[in-house]
């Protein structure tokens, strides 16, 4: 069905408060997969937030924006370092004389309720006069206004995080359509680029469009001015999932970009009865005691609360805002120190793998943590395996593991890629306005061994890999050498006591070497010479091969005291290292 509408300059009722609905404008959020809007003789445009007429977005782009909420948006010092027990979390306002209007009551929306996050620190940044034309210029009032109020607020460009933008481009820019909202939306997308210039750490940022405008009487934004900037930001949002140049969040062109709340409602429905059909599916109308009487498109303290309202209900439940809007049970990030590739030997023990901390939300009340679980994978070619992993308490933050530091639990970690699950003998317990350090580290081991037996007078070598059970108690000597990683043998004479007998291995034999279902019995021990020494300009004796590993933290188990809660929202990147690993 076409939605079509006219406009002429005089569009602008003269008579106040009589036009509380606007026949043929029907919210984007409403339209049906059939319905599309046109203007004169306009093409025809569908509706719904986000491509193909849906009021859903994009399953990975939620996904993104909800990894950038969990593991990006955190407590920050003024240089930009994740500080959970002082940092600060910037969320400013961009925009015009209604959005700053509408946003002032966040703030007191915000310091009434104790379910919102405390880091959080909120800062009306827009003003009036400040259009979307000022804000595409790369400085000017514009951005001074924006960076004075961030520094009454005490917030450094580094500490802001996320913006709320509402913002139209100037009305003489909109006479057409669908040139006007296209113009206004290349100027947002300038806008975009200018603020994550300015505010590198600003990672998200939720749009919303224009109020009702069907109360107008001046012609500084009637309708459908006021409906089809709904189509700017559509537009806007539409441009970052298609990949336009100079949209990419990945490439930190911009922001992460999302619809906030949908504002626009059709007054108080069509049949224009406050209370009756509603100007939108929902429920939402426009009244025309919403507006200042001066123009009836400001908005007075009635509809300033009801967009604050929107606004602020709208950032504690959506799924990519509520995270660090509201806070999480227990924060987890990387950190303080990076842990460094390096070379090791394979057989050594507690190598650092991963460190994080862990820290409660400031009013959570104490967290208990009582284990946890890690995933882990590696890209090497079988010259090392992690096995045996210890998770400890990192008591002096240095990266390493020492005499000062606690164990927490240890389990062995599954061959190839696995989850790790470890579980606590006792609870660590963790209060608002500190923090715990952990450090998870692993024994390296070779994966391929050769097996070295005296048979004959001869020294067989056979590859294998599999179980070993000792079974009969004999005296006797087993030498292993392990050289997949150079490629050449170093046997060692180890004392055993037993017969070892392969349960599943499987490998070749040569010169006379024993088959792998028999028996291998030393019966006269030799220690073979040590091998060459590493020629790296040999093409037959290659460098060891580094094996790179990645490990995250995937689950936490415990229980919160302040809300009685045992599900903690926790994300943490993983960690690569690169360790070349050589022969023991």
């Amino acid at each position: 069905m076409a939605l079509a509408s006219l406009f002429s300059a005089n569009s602008a009722s003269a008579q106040d408060c009589t036009d509380p609905f606007v026949e043929a404008l029907v919210p984007l959020t409403d339209f049906g997969p059939d319905d599309f809007y046109m203007r004169d003789a306009s093409d025809p445009f569908s509706g719904g937030l986000y491509p193909d007429g849906t009021n859903e977005r994009p399953g990975d782009h939620e996904l993104a924006g909800l990894d950038l909420s969990r593991n990006e948006v955190f407590p920050r010092d003024e240089d930009g370092n994740v500080d959970f027990v002082n940092g600060k979390i910037g969320f400013a306002s961009l925009g015009m004389s209604n959005t700053t209007q509408e946003f002032a009551p966040v703030l007191d929306l915000f310091a009434n309720d104790d379910s919102v996050n405390p880091r959080v620190v909120v800062v009306n940044g827009a003003r009036g006069g400040l259009i979307a034309d000022l804000w595409a210029e790369t400085d000017g009032e514009a951005w001074d206004h924006f960076a004075n109020r961030l520094d009454q607020a005490g917030i450094t460009p580094e500490q802001l995080q996320v913006v709320w933008m509402k913002v139209v481009a100037r009305t003489s820019h909109l006479r057409d359509f669908p040139q006007g909202p296209l113009t206004a939306m290349g100027f947002m997308q300038q806008a975009l680029r200018n603020l994550k210039d300015q505010y590198p750490n600003v990672k998200m940022v939720f749009l919303s469009s224009r109020t009702y405008g069907g109360y107008a009487i001046t012609p500084l934004n009637p309708e459908p001015l006021a409906f089809e900037h709904g189509f700017s930001v559509k537009w806007l949002v539409e441009s970052q999932l298609a990949g336009d140049p100079g949209m990419s969040f990945i490439q930190s062109e911009v922001p992460w970009l999302s619809w906030g709340p949908y504002l626009w409602a059709n007054g108080v429905g069509v049949d224009e009865i406050e209370g009756g059909e509603p100007g939108r599916l929902d429920g939402l109308e426009w009244l025309c005691e919403d507006f200042e009487a001066s123009d009836r498109t400001h908005p007075a303290p009635a509809g300033e609360v009801k967009v604050a309202e929107l606004l602020f209900n709208w950032l504690k439940q959506d799924c990519c805002s509520a995270p660090w809007f509201l806070g999480a049970s227990l924060y987890a990030d990387a950190g303080p120190v990076a842990l460094a590739d390096e070379e090791i030997d394979a057989g050594q023990a507690d190598i650092p793998m991963l460190q994080f901390r862990l820290a409660p939300h400031p009013a959570s009340g104490p967290v208990e943590v009582t284990g946890m679980q890690f995933e882990a994978s590696g890209d090497g070619d079988d010259a090392a395996e992690i096995s045996a992993a210890t998770l400890y308490i990192d008591e002096d933050q240095n990266g390493i593991v020492d005499v000062t530091d606690t164990a927490l639990a240890a389990g062995v970690y599954p061959l190839d890629d696995g989850i790790l699950d470890l579980t606590f003998a006792s609870p660590v317990e963790i209060d608002p306005g500190t923090e715990a350090t952990f450090l998870l580290a692993y024994d390296i081991r070779e994966t391929t061994v050769q097996i070295t037996s005296l048979q004959g007078g001869s020294v067989a070598e056979q590859e294998a890999t599999g179980s070993w059970v000792l079974l009969l108690v004999l005296p006797a000597v087993l030498g292993f050498a392990m050289s997949t990683a150079r490629r050449h043998a170093r046997a060692f004479a180890l004392l055993v006591v037993a017969v070892a007998i392969p349960l599943a291995c499987s490998g070749s034999s040569s010169g006379g070497g024993v088959p792998a279902d028999d028996a291998i019995v030393v019966t006269d021990p030799i220690t073979p010479p040590p091998p060459p020494p590493d020629d790296p300009d040999d093409p037959d004796d290659p460098d060891p091969v580094p094996v790179a590993y990645s490990v995250s933290v995937i689950g936490i188990d415990g229980s919160n005291a302040g809300n009685g809660s045992d599900a903690f929202q926790v994300g943490l990147p993983k960690q690569g290292r690169t360790l070349s690993v050589l022969p023991n």
